[in-house]
């Protein structure tokens, strides 16, 4: 029998990889043991593969019955475009001090150009980039209350140098001047 390769997808799906052709999951068989794949490129190709139902961690799986796709050639580029867009999109996670350039310049040199035609446009990965970003940092303080005290990664500097020396979120004013400064500006 044959393997195809499994990528796995952000939200925890699956694609299978097989000859070059690319594969969502569509059903599994009522005991669970077959899945069903369908061509990514549906609805104009509806050829389909059956595998054994993948378990536990492998990133194999054995192909039961594959049938080539007429109506369009293997592109084994594109599952390594999707490989290389899924670990930029973790690495925007994992490092949200990284800008989405950063994160460009140091994955792209080592795609290869067959493959960069598959990946998405540069200004569509950076927009990505940015979201994935923004959902590891802090929201927005709307008024000087809701900052409360400032988190140590935040006190620092790209090159990891303290630019917040004193945080006085927690101080009292012993003679009351800061209140009356807040009085006269309302």
């Amino acid at each position: 029998m044959e393997e195809g390769k499994l990528l796995t997808r952000e939200r925890g799906g699956y694609i299978l990889s097989h000859k070059g052709y690319l594969c969502n999951r569509h059903s599994e068989n009522k005991d669970g043991s077959r899945t069903h794949w369908m061509c990514r490129k549906r609805p104009t190709c509806t050829k389909r593969a059956t595998t054994v139902t993948p378990t536990g961690n492998s990133d194999t799986v054995e192909v039961l019955k594959h049938v080539d796709h007429p109506s369009h050639l293997p592109a084994p580029e594109e599952a390594a475009a999707l490989k290389t867009y899924d670990k930029m999109k973790r690495t925007a996670t994992e490092h949200p001090e990284a800008p989405p350039a950063q994160i460009l310049r140091n994955a792209l040199p080592q795609v290869a150009s067959s493959t960069l035609v598959h990946l998405p446009l540069r200004e569509s990965m950076k927009r990505t980039f940015n979201r994935r970003r923004q959902g590891s940092l802090p929201p927005n303080p709307k008024s000087l209350q809701d900052l409360g005290e400032i988190p140590a990664d935040f006190r620092l500097t790209l090159g990891r140098k303290e630019f917040l020396i004193y945080d006085s979120y927690n101080d009292e004013d012993s003679d009351g001047s800061d209140d009356e400064d807040q009085e006269r500006r309302r």
